[in-house]
């Protein structure tokens, strides 16, 4: 096995007879602005002369959002949306990178959100959590153990 460092990433080789697929596995922290698949960790694969990076496998068990009257998850921004207009939030202003909801009945509770659902995180679970005890729980997504409510 021989190690490479460069300023980029730090490469290990892994040797395999010559009929496999050699890999090179590389860490290499994320930053702002990359191109490709994200942070650049994975596994580079070569393969009829040709290098691909694939990717890692999120991590199982993942957090997920939970409409407690349904028991449905919530997969998209209009979905939730959707869900918290029932409970009295509505659109706050237009914003190009998030989406703020606060309550129809002059409240000063407000729930930002990013627009690309994508970047949805526990954070924002929690935030509507606290604000909505009763109509949302955060759950482990492969589990039925309830992480809070």
């Amino acid at each position: 096995m021989v190690h490479l460092s460069t300023a980029r990433a730090t490469l290990e080789y892994i040797y395999a007879p010559p009929l496999l697929i050699d890999s090179v596995r590389t860490s290499q922290p994320a930053r702002e602005g990359m191109s490709g698949s994200g942070s650049g960790s994975g596994v580079w694969v070569f393969k009829n002369g040709v290098m691909q990076l694939q990717p890692e496998q999120p991590a199982a068990g993942r957090k997920a959002l939970l409409y407690v009257p349904t028991g449905e998850k919530m997969t998209s921004l209009e979905l939730l949306e959707r869900r918290l207009g029932a409970h009295g939030w509505e659109r706050y202003y237009e914003n190009r990178d998030i989406v703020q909801l606060h309550r129809r009945d002059g409240g000063i509770d407000l729930i930002s959100l990013p627009r690309d659902f994508t970047k949805f995180r526990s954070t924002h679970m929690y935030d509507v959590v606290l604000k909505n005890r009763d109509s949302f729980k955060v759950q482990m997504s492969l589990g039925t153990e309830t992480l809070y409510s």
